[in-house]
């Protein structure tokens, strides 16, 4: 399976994108890379003179795989990648990192734990910073046809935890039409108490 994505958005600014995922003997194989191209953007230094201009991008490759847990009748299945970063402003910084999780996928059960972005620090000039260290859960639950509750919840190191929940339920209006009601509350974005 292969995939694409190239857009380009106002300010010169344009975003790429590029996948490949194929089975390959136990699992799944994955190939990713993203890129933002911020367009060019003119420099001043200190006492606001005109310097050269520069040109920003951000680029990430990232190499992904993926497999079922024969050991849970094939109900929990693991991935895990690396990913290499790298960052330009007017020099350019790089980081490794890694992600790895995990997913339940039972009868009317749906679940998931993923731990993001292990990695080394990214380092401009002198100054290096951490990559967001994030821990997402979330899950569904199908009470009976056609009723599914949710929940989801983060933890980062640079971002206040929230919890969002949210309902669905359809019902068939005719052999090939459904409604659906469905509502939603979050923590995210509220102001810390």
């Amino acid at each position: 399976t292969m995939g694409g994505t190239y857009a380009v958005l106002p300010g010169e600014i344009s975003y790429s994108h590029g996948s490949w995922a194929s089975p390959m003997g136990l699992g799944c194989f994955g190939l990713n890379y993203s890129a933002v191209n911020y367009g060019s953007i003119q420099g001043y230094n200190d006492s606001g003179f005109v310097t050269s201009a520069f040109s920003p991008k951000d680029q990430a490759l990232a190499l992904g795989w993926g497999s079922l847990l024969p050991w849970f009748e094939n109900a929990i299945s693991w991935g895990l990648s690396a990913k290499y970063l790298n960052l330009k402003i007017t020099k350019e910084a790089t980081a490794l990192a890694g992600d790895i999780g995990l997913h339940l996928n039972a009868k009317n059960l749906n679940g998931a734990l993923v731990i993001q972005n292990l990695g080394t620090k990214i380092k401009f000039i002198d100054e290096g910073f951490q990559l967001p260290l994030t821990i997402r859960m979330g899950g569904s639950w199908t009470l009976k046809r056609p009723v599914l509750v949710t929940a989801e919840t983060s933890f980062s190191i640079d971002q206040t935890p929230y919890i969002s929940l949210g309902y669905e339920q359809r019902q068939w209006i005719s052999s090939t039409w459904q409604a659906a009601i469905r509502g939603g509350i979050s923590s995210e974005g509220y102001p810390d108490s």
